[in-house]
Parts: structure tokens; sequence; C-alpha cells
């Protein structure tokens, strides 16, 4: 049976979300509303497929709205965050 650690998870997550990143898949941009010091939205699920991550954001589960359609899991949002400034556009 294999065990995934809670380091092995965030680093899995990094690179799914570097990798949608990286395709496009995913904005690096915050959105406008976001630049303009507004809060971004918060509730819980369900809310559909996380942007970053591609898992479902189950009912109870806290996520944010970035945008119409751009909706992540609490973990996710703070791993895109960092990743959108750590990946170089175009490369890995």
């Amino acid at each position: 049976m294999l065990v995934m650690t809670k380091l092995d998870r965030e680093q899995s997550l990094r690179e799914i979300i570097r990798g949608r990143l990286s395709s496009g898949a995913v904005t690096r941009e915050r959105p406008h509303f976001l630049n303009q010091g507004v809060a971004f939205q918060i509730g819980t699920g369900p809310a559909g497929d996380c942007g970053a991550c591609g898992d479902e954001i189950r009912k109870g589960e806290p996520y944010f709205t970035l945008a119409s359609d751009l909706r992540l899991h609490e973990s996710c949002e703070r791993l895109w965050e960092y990743e959108r400034h750590r990946t170089i556009p175009g490369g890995a």
C-alpha cells in the first residue's frame, strides 16, 4: 500500500499546478478585481472542479473564487499564488 505524506501531496500538487500554468490551462494573472484591493470570494462546495489541481471541490470544502470560472481549493490557492510567481512563462 502506497502512503502519500502531506509533503508528497504538496509536491504533487505543485507539479500539477506548474504544468497547468505552463500549458495555459490556468491563468498566472490575478483577476483584475483582486489587483484593486477587493477581497476574493470564498465559499463552501460543491463548486465543480478545482482550477489548479482538477479535483472536485466537495460539499462543505472551503474554496476561493478568483474569477467567474476559476475556483480553487483553499490549499491549491496558496500553491497557485506561489507557483504563478515562481514559474517562468514558457519554462518549467
